[in-house]
C-alpha cells in the first residue's frame, strides 16, 4: 500500500469519522427532543452502529480495497474528536432548531387542514342534521294530522255503516 493511499485512507477515515459523530448527535437529539422511551433509543443505538459499520466499510473499501490497518481507526477517532470540538454545538443546535421548525410547520398545516377540510365538514355535518331534525318533525306533525284525519274519517265511515 502506497503512502498516497495510506493518506487517502487516513482522511477519509477522519472524513468518515466527522460523519459518525454527526449521526450520533442527530439520534441523541431527536431521542431527546422526542422523549424516547429506553428501548426505542435502545434499537436506534443498534441500528446506527450497523449503519456506520457498513458506511465505513464501504469508505474502506473505496480507498483501499477494504484493508483494515491501525491509521483506520486514528483517522475515525480523530475525525470524531475534531468534530465534538469543533462542530458538535452547531450541530445539535441546526438539529435542534429544525425539529422545532418541522413541528410549528406540521402545526400549521394541521391547522390549515381543521380549517380548510375539518370545520366545513363538520358544518355540513350539523346543517344535515339540522334539515333532518326538521324534515323528521315535519313527517311526525304531518303523520299526526293524518292519523287524527284517518280517525275522524273512519268514524264518519262508520256512521254511514
Amino acid at each position: 500500500m502506497s503512502l498516497q493511499v495510506q493518506f487517502l485512507t487516513l482522511s477519509l477515515m477522519a472524513g468518515s469519522g466527522a460523519v459518525l459523530g454527526i449521526g450520533y448527535d442527530i439520534i441523541e437529539v431527536l431521542a431527546r427532543e422526542f422523549r424516547l422511551r429506553r428501548w426505542t433509543t435502545a434499537i436506534m443505538d443498534v441500528c446506527y452502529w450497523l449503519v456506520a459499520t457498513l458506511f465505513v466499510f464501504q469508505v474502506l473499501v473505496y480507498a483501499n480495497e477494504g484493508q483494515v490497518r491501525i491509521f483506520v481507526f486514528i483517522g475515525l477517532l480523530a475525525g470524531v474528536i475534531i468534530y465534538s470540538y469543533l462542530l458538535s454545538r452547531l450541530i445539535r443546535r441546526m438539529v435542534t432548531w429544525f425539529i422545532a421548525l418541522f413541528m410549528q410547520v406540521l402545526r400549521w398545516s394541521i391547522q390549515i387542514l381543521h380549517t380548510l377540510l375539518v370545520r366545513p365538514l363538520m358544518y355540513m355535518y350539523r346543517l344535515l342534521l339540522i334539515i333532518l331534525g326538521f324534515i323528521l318533525s315535519v313527517t311526525v306533525f304531518l303523520g299526526r294530522i293524518m292519523i287524527q284525519y284517518t280517525r275522524y274519517v273512519s268514524k264518519w265511515i262508520m256512521r254511514w255503516f
